[in-house]
């Protein structure tokens, strides 16, 4: 991500292959992705080049899309322009370098040569806010970007940060909830390494009540958190569990709350528990959504096809776990395994005569 001596201008983009990657490197502005699909991940300028040119398929998929931020920065401003795009994959989980070529020609069309101002006129930011690309992400997701850009900038958090921590301490009570935001909550996530914020985390996740609770696993999911951190919510689901009052919701949040947690046997033990048993669809739900990375341990990942190949939501699933880079080929070594199971034989059988039908 480097500063270039030049300004694009519609002529030379005219003259370029239509890449997005050359446009931003083009103009004088420091560039970056993010992706915000199931946490929010950089992506520099180089890597993405890479992923445009189809060099290798894209990381982290999400139905079938990348779903990115884009930053665009001058040395001489403090706040980057931020726009938000959806792009679309192919059938070998690769960028289709014609739709960042669109969004490359909306920017230049829309603003110019400055890539990095904010537009002016409503007919400039309806342009960037309704075209075909744009997504708006969820509100944890806009929290925890915001507050890790904010790191990464070197910039300060946002003034809801030392409300967060007073509540997390539990001087405010436990009780008075209320008044936390998520984006205070993001801001400690993001820096649980400063100050006292690991401490207060883990504090909260054992006494924080449900609704409190909620705001802080949702920002807790999208990012690593340490062994400590997870047993103190290992130990919160064990009571959930103990609790007949407990719905599964709950116990969902907890688990998602692990997402990122370190590969803890408890935690491989909890899940393949959880998939073995008879209502099984709202945890095949949760883990393809936000945990789908634990699907590569090899003590999950049988268990987790057999019970969605009994599920009604295979035909729903199986597509985004088989799109996904890192578990493709151990999917397709099970499948030419004579152990593969039978179900799952059957239902992939089933689906591709869905999918013929309506081709058809």
């Amino acid at each position: 991500m480097t500063f270039t001596d030049s300004t694009v201008t519609r002529e030379d983009y005219d003259a370029m292959t239509a890449a997005l990657t050359e446009l931003l490197t083009r103009a004088q502005v420091k560039a970056c992705f993010y992706d915000l699909g199931r946490r929010p991940y950089p992506l520099s300028l180089a890597t993405f080049g890479m992923l445009e040119n189809q060099q290798r398929p894209y990381p982290y998929p999400l139905r079938g899309q990348a779903h990115l931020a884009l930053c665009c920065q001058r040395p001489s401003e403090s706040e980057p322009s931020i726009w938000f795009l959806q792009i679309n994959l192919d059938e070998r989980g690769l960028l289709i370098p014609e739709e960042c070529a669109r969004f490359a020609r909306l920017l230049l069309n829309t603003l110019g040569a400055d890539l990095s101002r904010e537009p002016h006129t409503e007919e400039e930011k309806n342009a960037l806010a309704q075209h075909p690309q744009h997504w708006q992400p969820s509100p944890e997701r806009m929290a925890m970007f915001h507050a890790l850009l904010a790191r990464d900038l070197h910039q300060p958090a946002s003034r809801y940060y030392e409300h967060a921590q007073f509540y997390l301490s539990g001087k405010a009570g436990w009780e008075n909830w209320h008044g936390v935001g998520l984006q205070g909550l993001a801001d400690v996530v993001v820096r649980c390494g400063q100050e006292q914020n690991h401490a207060l985390l883990c504090q909260a996740l054992a006494h924080a009540p449900e609704q409190a609770l909620q705001g802080i696993c949702l920002c807790l999911e999208q990012s690593d958190i340490s062994r400590e951190m997870a047993q103190v919510l290992l130990q919160r689901q064990h009571l959930q569990h103990q609790n007949p009052e407990a719905d599964t919701e709950s116990r969902l949040l907890l688990l998602r709350a692990l997402a990122y947690a370190p590969d803890l046997p408890e935690i491989r033990d909890f899940i393949v528990q959880q998939l073995r048993q008879a209502d099984v669809n709202a945890w095949l739900i949760v883990l393809t959504a936000r945990l789908i990375h634990r699907l590569s341990d090899p003590q999950i990942l049988p268990v987790y096809l057999e019970a969605l190949a009994g599920s009604p939501l295979f035909g729903r699933l199986y597509p985004e776990v088989i799109t996904q880079p890192f578990l493709r080929s151990q999917i397709f070594a099970m499948l030419q395994s004579e152990s593969a199971p039978r179900a799952l034989i059957d239902a992939l059988t089933a689906l591709q005569q869905q999918l013929q039908l309506r081709a058809e």
